[in-house]
């Protein structure tokens, strides 16, 4: 923490130690290598090794560079105290934390019961001796967090980025900072075309590498400071003040599609799909937030029409809208249901406004339209029908449970390009899914003209058939960032997949889970409605904590979001 609330450079905190720092780089001589201050990096691999031998792939790295086994516990983290003594006395060790720190505990656990040899006092090293005010590494991942977005380093962070990329990177200002590093660590200062002699060119490369690497400057001119949040809070409206949100209610509710079953809300319209899902009624409805008309309301409203009347009006406001309930026949899909669906679980709306649902009696999944509730496209995978469905936060993937007792995990083509581009493609998977699509995409001519195919379709897939439930799957999601899929059935409890490979990672110690959510710190949330109780686990460890049961009033919950940085929920 103090770091980041001093702002300075590693060898700058303590000042004995800089004054050595100083004195060596004005006694540096050589008419070659520029002077610098400190004669090892602040981020290097063996810095990220250091603080994350306890997780793979990092174990694995770790072993392999110390030739097949760890050596002591100078090589790694395994006390908080003892590095931070260490980067304040020694003078070969200014390194700076990794982003890890803040957010993953599992760097603190020998998770993976790896033999990691004994220490100078022939201990057996295992899982990190924490400082006295953190109680568990959770506690310590959140009071480093708590630190890191305080309001002083809110204050202050315009400083770390003059060091790290700004102005102070280089030059006279990084003199004056204490902030200067070996000149082979700078971006551009080495021309490795232009050294002939290829042991010295090896022996340059290897030091860039291994040695570290300073950041390409980004900025010549002091970064702003980030204004505080106090001043922010008074120029937002309730859409980003969350201490001053309160409801407002529409005088007309028969001209509204709900209750519903998925709402999607951008910087212009709402889409709303009711709950009579798969055959629902979806609406789209103007607005223009952050727009306070004469009634003290902070945005304009425009109920949504049907195709007929879609033309009508403009953006009227919220209490001055027509009152005539028979333009509000909203569209609605055209579909065959199955029995006993709970809508809400089959249903997302993309960011392009579309709607996937499920739920229908022929298997299926499909694209709607939210402008007249068309039918784009119908992707089948399933043996039977779909009974829970889940999009990823990019858009790029959704997973689909189904009474089979399997989930599949579909690829999503958007209308953007750049989701074209972006999407990360999993490899095939390594056994032929047994679905109606799989077996008649096995029977084409080639490979090849399979792809082109399935790359015309807005749908693609099934990219993994996942597999390990014993029964019906009540509740998925996916996330790219993290590359899972997790799900649960009544029977076999939650599951985590591997969105990549579509193999089974791990069980999850939880009884029924009736939601599930994953968050891109990898964070997985899980409600259970009989006993109202949410729990918390990480995509590594067991339980993040001790699972916290969560009264209700009266109903059931049937959403569940992370949103953000997984802050809020």
């Amino acid at each position: 923490g103090t770091r980041f609330f001093s702002m300075k450079p590693i060898g700058a905190l303590n000042p004995a130690r800089l004054k050595k720092f100083q004195d060596y780089y004005s006694s540096f001589k050589d008419p070659i290598i520029p002077n610098c201050h400190y004669g090892s990096h602040y981020s290097s691999p063996g810095t990220v090794l250091y603080y994350l031998a306890r997780i793979e792939p990092f174990t694995t790295l770790s072993i392999e560079l110390r030739g097949g086994k760890f050596g002591d516990d100078n090589h790694m983290l395994s006390d908080i105290t003892r590095t931070w003594n260490s980067v304040l006395e020694d003078m070969n060790d200014v390194k700076e934390l990794v982003p890890e720190m803040f957010y993953l505990p599992e760097v603190f656990t020998n998770v993976n019961s790896v033999d990691m040899g004994t220490n100078e006092l022939a201990k057996r090293l295992g899982s990190v001796e924490l400082p006295p005010w953190a109680e568990n590494p959770v506690d310590f991942i959140h009071k480093h967090r708590k630190a890191l977005e305080s309001d002083h380093v809110s204050a202050h962070l315009h400083e770390w980025i003059d060091l790290i990329f700004g102005y102070k990177q280089r030059g006279k200002e990084a003199v004056m900072a204490n902030n200067v590093f070996p000149y082979a660590t700078y971006e551009g200062t080495v021309d490795i075309d232009k050294i002939a002699d290829p042991v010295q060119r090896q022996a340059t490369q290897d030091q860039i590498v291994n040695f570290g690497q300073t950041p390409s400057q980004l900025l010549i001119v002091p970064h702003i400071q980030r204004r505080p949040l106090a001043d922010i809070l008074q120029l937002q409206t309730i859409f980003r003040n969350p201490s001053e949100v309160r409801s407002y209610l529409l005088p007309n509710p028969d001209q509204c599609n709900v209750p519903a079953s998925a709402v999607h809300v951008s910087n212009d319209c709402i889409v709303v799909v009711d709950a009579n899902v798969p055959a629902a009624h979806v609406a789209v409805h103007h607005w223009q937030p952050n727009t306070p008309d004469g009634l003290e309301t902070p945005f304009l409203f425009h109920h949504g029409k049907n195709a007929i009347n879609s033309s009508g009006g403009a953006i009227r406001r919220i209490f001055k809208g027509p009152t005539s309930a028979e333009d509000y026949h909203f569209p609605r899909a055209i579909a065959f249901a199955a029995s006993a669906i709970q809508p809400s679980s089959t249903v997302a709306v993309t960011c392009d406004k579309e709607v996937i649902t499920g739920g229908h009696a022929d298997n299926s999944v499909k694209l709607i339209s939210s402008d007249g509730a068309r039918t784009i496209e119908t992707a089948s995978g399933h043996i039977a029908p779909v009974t829970c469905l889940a999009l990823s936060p990019d858009n790029n993937y959704f997973v689909t449970g189904s009474r089979d007792t399997t989930v599949i995990l579909w690829r999503i083509h958007q209308m953007s390009s750049s989701h074209w581009k972006n999407a990360p493609e999993p490899p095939p998977s390594p056994t032929t899914p047994s679905t109606p699509l799989a077996n008649s995409i096995s029977s084409g001519s080639s490979p090849i003209r399979t792809l082109e195919t399935s790359s015309k379709r807005r749908i693609e897939g099934p990219m993994h058939v996942l597999r390990g439930h014993l029964g019906e799957v009540t509740c998925c999601s996916v996330s790219s960032d993290l590359g899972l899929v997790a799900s649960s059935s009544h029977t076999s409890g939650a599951l985590l997949h591997s969105l990549r490979t579509g193999r089974l990672i791990r069980k999850l110690d939880v009884g029924e889970a009736h939601l599930i959510c994953l968050s891109s710190q990898g964070i997985v949330l899980i409600w259970n409605e009989s006993e109202k109780r949410l729990s918390t686990f990480t995509v590594i460890m067991e339980s993040l904590c001790l699972p916290r049961s969560c009264h209700l009033s009266p109903g059931v919950l049937v959403a569940l979001r992370f949103l953000g940085m997984a802050s809020l929920l």
